[in-house]
């Protein structure tokens, strides 16, 4: 299973957290992926509660080691259940990306289920409506002919 297909097991694309455990000397060379929470490494066991335990987290650093730390460390130390690491912050980003882009398709799909009831709801009324207007131009009919109106 690749960590998209974990992180999109694990949260359902609902929200995550993205953690960057990169220094901060890498940070200044290359931006955190946007909406990361960036907790260098050897700062993790005093800042690891500035991170939400009812959230997966998907964490990375600039080639993976560091990131598979924090993921034991998280998850041995700290209690948390869904910890994901990843190789670096392009993986990240792209997994970010294929997560909030499954989610889209599920909001759209989503959407087009809810069009398809609703069209269908106006069909039925649409029909319904013809039906009650027979049943009542049929008798009316019927009476203006025996009277011999029109």
């Amino acid at each position: 299973m690749s960590t998209f297909e974990a992180v999109l097991a694990s949260c359902g694309h609902a929200d995550f957290t993205v953690l960057d455990v990169r220094d901060d000397d890498e940070i200044k060379k290359e931006a955190p992926v946007k909406g990361a929470v960036h907790i260098p490494l050897s700062e993790l066991p005093q800042r690891a509660d500035e991170i939400r335990k009812d959230r997966p987290v998907l964490v990375y650093c600039a080639h993976g080691t560091r990131a598979n730390h924090a993921a034991s460390f998280l998850m041995q130390e700290c209690g948390f259940r869904a910890v994901f690491p990843t190789t670096n912050r392009d993986s990240a980003q792209q997994i970010v990306q294929q997560v909030k882009a499954h989610a889209d398709q599920d909001k759209q799909a989503a959407t087009n289920a809810r069009l398809k009831r609703g069209a269908l709801i106006a069909g039925v009324v649409a029909v319904s409506a013809a039906v009650v207007a027979l049943a009542f131009w049929i008798p009316h009919r019927r009476q203006s002919r025996n009277t011999g109106s029109k």
